[in-house]
């Protein structure tokens, strides 16, 4: 049985002074081979070559559009760019893979100079600090979705990228509302057969400065066929990237409610810079809808934060919110005002829809002498909720210059013990390490402090939970020696 992955963006090559590095991951969470097939196109539809090494192989770069290999069972492979001294292309990502799977695609933004020598070599060791990076999982098609358009944070701007996978054309529309539900603009969108719509929204509509809001995609045809897959981007002047939600909008009755774990988040002074936590949560429901945040420490304990629903109230400190977001709007909770050092904690949200969605990250920004929080972020990193089961998995890609880590929240009904093992890419095991969690609590820190990973690793971490209701929402986070961090979804 095999299912395909589509990645709506994807880019390679040299920027001026910057290089894009094209990453594509691929899990073999089952106990049979498969054969994965990755294929890249342009705007145009037509197929697009990338110059990309398939790590495992040791073989050299192949500047090809398509790639063909194996997956061992529990396996894991990695395509990996950078090295091209082509100038910047983008396109689009289709895998077809067997199950079950995993597939993700990292962006990562470097500094050229940082990452060449003199003579044009590149460093065998270890990849440079990027200036950004961002890794999303498969896009999923939807008839209807929305993607929060948060602008009013150091000049940031939103992209939007979606591919068209048929061979015919396919058509939708943008319409964009306010964050409190108000049409405030829209724009068409055509996508050739094949093709991609690659647009920064202010290039799509007229919006405000400092504008917050949503944007409603809909696709014209009633079949899958001709629904686009999307993803959304916020790029910052400084080259930061950040990952955005996406979650698909209809109409719902009844009052059932859905919890949602998001693993970490910070808010608080360091030195020199400032975490500011971001909760973002966007209706695209037909009707207001009330939800409650709560804030939780490791030892499952309320943690007080202090944060402002901006443009609607000020900031107060609370370990609860009661926030109500208005249909097709969106309300954005942040932090960096508290004044004290920093503190962490997880984040429950309880929302009544499914067509309702959060995302919370957290953002450094630097402080100026005076202490004021300003400028453009030196990192953003976005957390989502991942799924229960009972064995969660995540790529552990030690041969870059990052450090890995883990965060796990513990919102079962009581406490948790775990197992947690490290497989390289052939699947076979290398250490093992057990995980207590306190019911409502959380484990967090670095693989290296649990074992010590050969030189140039890459594997996975696999969490085995005791059962289904005794499982916790994971995400991985990498921090890089330049302060940069990024989440491993």
């Amino acid at each position: 049985q095999q299912t395909t992955a589509i990645f709506p963006q994807i880019a390679d090559g040299i920027v001026g002074g910057l290089r894009f590095t094209a990453e594509i991951e691929i899990e073999n969470l089952g106990t049979a081979p498969f054969a994965a097939t990755v294929e890249f196109f342009g705007g145009n539809g037509q197929p697009l070559s990338f110059d990309l090494r398939l790590l495992s192989a040791g073989s050299p770069p192949q500047l090809a559009s398509r790639f063909e290999f194996s997956v061992p069972p529990g396996a894991m492979r990695l395509l990996r760019g950078g090295t091209a001294s082509y100038a910047a292309r983008a396109g689009w990502c289709r895998i077809t893979l067997g199950l079950p799977s995993r597939a993700s695609a990292t962006y990562r933004l470097e500094a050229l100079a940082a990452k060449e020598s003199a003579a044009g070599a590149v460093p065998t060791k270890h990849l440079a600090s990027p200036l950004s990076q961002v890794t999303v999982l498969r896009a999923s098609p939807f008839d209807r979705l929305v993607i929060p358009v948060v602008q009013d944070l150091g000049g940031a701007r939103l992209g939007v990228a979606a591919a068209n996978t048929a061979t015919r054309p396919i058509s939708g529309t943008g319409t964009v509302y306010n964050e409190n539900g108000q049409v405030a603009g829209s724009f068409a969108i055509q996508i050739d057969p094949m093709g991609q719509f690659l647009k920064f929204l202010d290039e799509a509509v007229s919006l405000p400065v400092n504008f917050r809001g949503l944007v409603l995609i809909t696709w014209a045809d009633t079949s899958v066929q001709g629904w686009g897959s999307v993803v959304g981007l916020l790029l910052y002047p400084n080259g930061v990237l950040a990952a955005v939600p996406i979650t698909r909008s209809g109409s719902s009755t009844g009052s059932a409610t859905t919890t949602d774990a998001f693993p970490h988040t910070a808010d608080g002074q360091i030195p020199g810079f400032e975490y500011v936590a971001q909760i973002i949560l966007m209706n695209g429901d037909a009707r207001d809808l009330d939800s409650r945040l709560e804030f939780f420490d490791d030892a499952g304990a309320p943690v007080a934060m202090n944060l402002e629903a901006v443009g609607v109230s000020p900031a107060q400190s609370g370990s609860t919110f009661q926030i109500r977001v208005p249909a097709k709007g969106i309300r954005v909770l942040r932090g960096g005002n508290s004044g004290g050092p920093a503190r962490s904690a997880w984040v429950r949200l309880t929302r009544g829809s499914n067509f309702f969605a959060g995302q919370v990250d957290f953002i450094v920004l630097p402080r100026s002498g005076a202490g004021k929080v300003e400028g453009m972020p030196l990192t953003q990193v976005s957390v989502q909720s991942s799924s229960e089961a009972d064995t969660a998995f995540m790529p552990v890609i030690h041969d870059t210059s990052g450090s890995m880590g883990f965060a796990l929240a513990n919102d079962s009904s009581g406490p948790i013990a775990a197992m947690a093992m490290v497989l390289d890419e052939e699947a076979r095991t290398v250490g093992s390490f057990p995980i207590s969690i306190p019911f409502q609590g959380r484990a967090i820190g670095f693989l290296e402090e649990k074992m010590r990973l050969p030189e140039h690793f890459r594997g996975l971490l696999r969490i085995v939970w005791p059962s289904f209701n005794r499982s916790a929402s994971t995400v991985g986070l990498v921090l890089y020696p330049n302060g940069v961090l990024a989440a491993v979804p």
